[in-house]
């Protein structure tokens, strides 16, 4: 089986790509990723247009739907990187990607606790990056988190983990005679990572009337709901005390014959 392939805001992997020409190399993480994953570099802010150096640009208004203008001249580039981003996204349909590292705190890449200012240059609050945000609603799936998070071990272990489970299910082939072999492959995938009994994460995407019926199979665990923009969709993390990968499957089989259920 090939290695996972996980995208990566291109500053991360050492490309002077950001406003003041420099880069934010994290030698630690890739190091810590490259025996498991291929990286597939993605710069939003140069590839949308911009140059290297640049003015430094940041999010403004709205912290759900931020506009992203530039410090001293305010010139107004959302157009510009929301086109952009929208077809880049169709493109990495492409690449298979099983995960993304996105840089924090960028106003195009930043996935979490992006500072938003108003227009007086106060902070107004938290939003997201413009191309994480496309990226995230086109591949609601796929594995992602910031760079910074994963220096801690056990969140990087868990991004790890949750990625080659995605890629495993990405390289399944659909004939039904092979199931068996890849349960196998799952048990493998599972007793090499996790020691028995444990906590085991259940991470799903389900639509939100399909929920009962999910939480019907877990009636003594709590879970941690996440609903969409929309509020059509809701992400699922549920922590079930189980005793084999045996047990695991066996839920995610469960879980699969639910209609519109996407396991992760």
């Amino acid at each position: 089986m090939k290695k996972a392939k996980i995208g990566i805001s291109a500053c991360l992997l050492g490309f002077p790509v950001r406003y003041n020409g420099k880069h934010k190399l994290d030698s630690p993480l890739l190091a810590a990723l490259e025996p498991h994953a291929d990286f597939f570099s993605v710069c939003p802010e140069t590839e949308c247009g911009l140059s290297v150096p640049r003015e430094e640009a940041r999010l403004f208004g709205n912290p759900r739907y931020p506009k992203m203008i530039t410090v001293e001249t305010r010139c107004d580039l959302t157009r510009q990187m929301i086109d952009w981003a929208d077809r880049k996204v169709r493109e990495l349909r492409e690449e298979k990607l099983s995960g993304f590292i996105f840089k924090g705190g960028s106003p195009s890449c930043g996935l979490k606790l992006v500072r938003v200012f108003d227009h007086q240059g106060e902070e107004a609050g938290y939003g997201t990056g413009l191309f994480a945000q496309a990226f995230v609603r086109q591949f609601p799936d796929v594995p992602v988190e910031e760079e910074l998070p994963l220096r801690d071990f056990r969140l990087r272990d868990d991004f790890i983990k949750r990625v080659l489970l995605f890629h495993d299910r990405q390289c399944r082939p659909p004939a039904m005679g092979q199931i068996t072999a890849q349960h196998h492959t799952f048990r493998e995938l599972l007793d090499r990572n996790h020691t028995w009994p444990c906590l085991f994460p259940f991470k799903f995407i389900a639509p939100m009337e399909k929920l009962h019926d999910i939480l019907l199979l877990f009636p003594e665990e709590e879970p941690a709901l996440r609903s969409s923009k929309e509020g059509k969709y809701v992400s699922v993390t549920i922590r079930k005390h189980v005793r084999s990968s045996d047990e695991v499957v066996a839920c995610y089989n469960r879980l699969e014959g639910i209609k519109g259920v996407i396991c992760l």
